[in-house]
């Protein structure tokens, strides 16, 4: 799983839009928007992970998880498994 940071960085780009318009349409501050895409706030309150998924389209599951889980934890896959 990428790290929030990562995450958000490559959302952005992908979409073509600046940080000042990505921190609006996901609701949240110029300020905060730079540090959760920066890693000075890795682990955001959940009301926050709501917003940045709301705003991004990602699924807030996916954000929690790379919110939340500590580096030194089993990485969860980004795709799930395929049977052989």
């Amino acid at each position: 799983m990428k790290p929030l940071a990562q995450m958000l960085s490559e959302w952005r780009a992908a979409v073509g839009l600046r940080p000042g318009q990505a921190a609006k349409r996901c609701n949240v501050s110029p300020q905060a928007w730079n540090d959760l895409e920066h890693g000075r706030n890795p682990t955001p309150r959940p009301r926050t992970v709501h917003k940045l998924a709301a705003g991004t389209g990602i699924a807030y599951e996916r954000l929690a998880v790379a919110a939340y889980t500590r580096p030194d934890e089993p990485a969860v896959p980004d795709e799930p498994a395929v049977p052989d």
